[in-house]
């Protein structure tokens, strides 16, 4: 199985976020799967907390969908909480399409009747709420709270 990873960062700056994300991705994957990881590379891609940075960036991610598409890749993971350019993704992929958050969502209302959760910044909150929202998950939403970090790149 072959999937496209796609970070919205840049896999060059960061810190060691490109290291420990291929880290987690190859302890979880099986041995027959491979991923591949690919992080913005044209406009933005150091901070999406912001709603234009995410437009900025959804161009570059509907771009490699298409290439994914075309490289015979199995599946498209849209690695955000915030799930940029999920459903515009979906409209034109013939492969399963998957966000962060989404996916997410649903594993958490299997594990319990309701859920939390803690955000990076004062700013993905409202994001993150509609997006429960939009996913048909309000009613099971205990709480929202937010970190406490200076730089995110503190993390």
């Amino acid at each position: 199985m072959k999937l496209w990873y796609q970070s919205m960062s840049r896999q060059t700056e960061g810190g060691g976020y490109p290291r420990v994300l291929r880290g987690i991705l190859d302890k979880v994957r099986d041995p027959d799967t491979e991923i591949h990881v690919a992080g913005i590379t044209e406009i933005g891609g150091t901070g999406d907390q912001f709603r234009y940075l995410e437009y900025l960036e959804t161009g570059e991610v509907l771009t490699n969908v298409h290439r994914a598409v075309r490289e015979g890749f199995d599946a498209f993971l849209i690695g955000n909480i915030a799930d940029p350019g999920l459903r515009e993704a979906r409209e034109i992929a013939d492969i399963p399409v998957l966000g962060l958050c989404e996916s997410a969502l649903h594993v958490a209302c299997m594990m319990g009747a309701s859920f939390s959760l803690v955000t990076i910044n004062a700013k993905f909150t409202p994001r993150i709420v509609e997006n429960v929202r939009r996913y048909g998950l309000g009613d099971r939403l205990a709480a929202v709270n937010r970190m406490e970090v200076e730089r995110l790149t503190d993390l």
